[in-house]
């Protein structure tokens, strides 16, 4: 009996040119728009006791002081925050298929240790002055920069590919259903519908390269924006794949007689 693809095709297409298009507009980043990191009115203040204030000068490095602490505190209590909204992220995502299991345990691994590194840097907060205060903002921006936001954005990365993987999954289980379907109709004697189901099997094939290859990226640690350029590849072969076997679920319902479609 065949079974054509109706809505089920357009449900796995729409889902998979959809993450195309987020893909190419660009991943989306965590939230970070919460009143820990708003920072705006707290430099206002630096900036004008630095600038305007000539009263006594032992007040001015106290006040002074107090604002860069409480900066610092804000600042990596904001930072603590998006991390450990991106581990919740990693913790939510699907242990059903293997392969995701060990990227998804190095990522919070990895996201545990960025957080111990805020907190060891809040601890320090109390015991500095000026120049401490100031040497602490620095290394955690070299931080950020260097170690932190490759790491996120290619945790981010994970999130997409990981979601991924129920399209493949299913894509994989719906080329078998077809083979066998079409083998036991005997429609592979039609020349078209044996070029549309050779096609399927090699952009299906192509996708799933892509996507181990994506699987590899995140093992290896390139820079995200290669790895984000692996993920969409993937997704525009599998949406392809899935246009094919739509013209051959259209096609095979013109071949097959009326009473065998029942």
């Amino acid at each position: 009996m065949w079974r054509p693809l109706a809505d089920k095709h357009w449900t796995a297409v729409t889902a998979v040119l959809f993450l195309c298009a987020v893909l190419l507009l660009g991943v989306a980043r965590a939230e970070t728009e919460t009143p820990l990191c708003e920072f705006t009115e707290s430099i206002k203040e630096l900036e004008g006791l630095q600038a305007d204030y000539y009263g006594d000068p032992a007040f001015r490095v106290r006040t002074e002081l107090a604002i860069r602490k409480r900066l610092l505190v804000m600042v990596i209590d904001c930072a603590a925050q998006e991390a450990r909204s991106l581990r919740q992220k990693i913790e939510e995502t699907s242990t059903e298929h293997d392969i995701v299991v060990p990227i998804r345990t190095r990522f919070l691994e990895t996201l545990n240790g960025a957080l111990q590194h805020y907190a060891d840097a809040r601890s320090r907060v109390d015991t500095l002055g000026i120049g401490g205060s100031k040497d602490l903002a620095r290394e955690i921006r070299v931080w950020r920069e260097n170690t932190y936001t490759p790491t996120a954005t290619q945790a981010l990365n994970f999130l997409v590919w990981a979601k991924n993987q129920e399209l493949f999954s299913a894509a994989n289980g719906r080329l078998a259903d077809i083979r066998t379907a079409i083998r036991s109709l005997k429609l592979t004697e039609d020349e078209k519908a044996r070029a549309l189901l050779e096609g399927s099997v090699v952009s299906l094939r192509a996708a799933n390269e892509e996507n181990d290859r994506a699987r590899g990226e995140l093992d290896q640690f390139p820079p995200p924006a290669n790895t984000l350029g692996v993920i969409r590849t993937s997704l525009e072969k599998l949406a392809h794949t899935y246009e094919l076997f739509f013209s051959l679920s259209e096609l095979a319902q013109k071949l097959i007689p009326l009473g065998e479609k029942q």
